[in-house]
């Protein structure tokens, strides 16, 4: 295979993966954002109100704490098929 069109390929590869990680996060925090209004308009009792709440806003803070795990991961299977890619000879310590 040409360097060039490896190159081409990683890159391509690298920005849509990163891409999908992101707009998976912003479409399930869109998803909290229509519950949490949807939950204000029915009007229910205050105490399940809050609760309710204080469920999507748990959910919220693990969406945050997810993707940062997913996209940690990500960097590193990028530096291992980096580094498979172009320092194959050079040993892992």
């Amino acid at each position: 295979m040409q360097v060039d069109l490896k190159k081409q390929i990683i890159a391509w590869a690298s920005m849509h993966n990163l891409n999908y990680l992101i707009g998976f996060h912003n479409y399930v925090r869109g998803i909290f954002k229509d519950q949490f209004q949807t939950l204000v308009k029915l009007g229910i009792k205050d105490r399940d109100k809050s609760l309710n709440k204080n469920l999507l806003q748990d959910y919220d803070r693990n969406l945050h704490i997810n993707t940062f795990l997913m996209m940690y991961s990500y960097l590193e299977e990028w530096l291992y098929v980096s580094w498979k890619s172009y320092a194959p000879n050079i040993d892992l310590t």
